[in-house]
Formats: C-alpha cells, sequence, structure tokens
C-alpha cells in the first residue's frame, strides 16, 4: 500500500497567510493564523467559492480534522509534526507553540 505525504512548512513570521492546496482532486484554500492570545496556531479551510468550510487549531500529532463537515469532502488527514521529535522513543513536544511552530511541517497523509 503506497502512502501519498505532503507537508506545507510555514514560518511564523509569514502568518497570516493563504495557500491553496489541491487534495483529492478539490482546490481548497488554506488560511493559517497565529492566536497570540492563547499562542496556538489555526487554519480555515475554504472552497473554491471562498466560502469557509471548517476551522480549527493545529493539532500536534493528531488529525486536525475532527468533524464531518458537509462540502468538505477529505479523505486524507491533516497532521502537524516534527520529524525529529516523532523518531524519538517518547516524543518530547506536547503542542505546537510560538516556540516551536517553524520546526513544524503540516503534512497531508
Amino acid at each position: 500500500m503506497d502512502i501519498e505525504l505532503r507537508y506545507i512548512q510555514l514560518s511564523h513570521d509569514e502568518l497570516p497567510v493563504q495557500r491553496v492546496l489541491e487534495i483529492d482532486g478539490v482546490n481548497y484554500t488554506f488560511n493559517f493564523d497565529y492566536n497570540s492570545v492563547g499562542d496556538f496556531y489555526t487554519f480555515t479551510i475554504l472552497d473554491e467559492d471562498e466560502i469557509p468550510l471548517y476551522s480549527s487549531r493545529l493539532i500536534y500529532l493528531s488529525n486536525s480534522v475532527q468533524e464531518v463537515v458537509p462540502g468538505l469532502s477529505l479523505k486524507k488527514k491533516i497532521i502537524t509534526l516534527n520529524l525529529p521529535d516523532v523518531l524519538q522513543e517518547i516524543p518530547g513536544i506536547e503542542r505546537i507553540s510560538k516556540d516551536n511552530f517553524d520546526t513544524m511541517r503540516i503534512c497531508i497523509i
């Protein structure tokens, strides 16, 4: 079984930023942003008409899309990770923050 892995690398300094990504043959616009009050990162998925379909926090080592949403037919998972940390026997990072965001990869699996 082949697993296709694509990732987005963003830096804290470029936020807020918008990226158009083709997933499962559909173009989605992703808006990525930072919440300085809570020290966390968010994303919003928009359809081709720029209508918001889903919004959530980026979650470390978990799928950030946690719900079935009408109009959003993602078969892929969006998982944010730090590769060196994941390869450790016991990962040391517990959450995504301003201190470690630049080392993260937003993976589409």
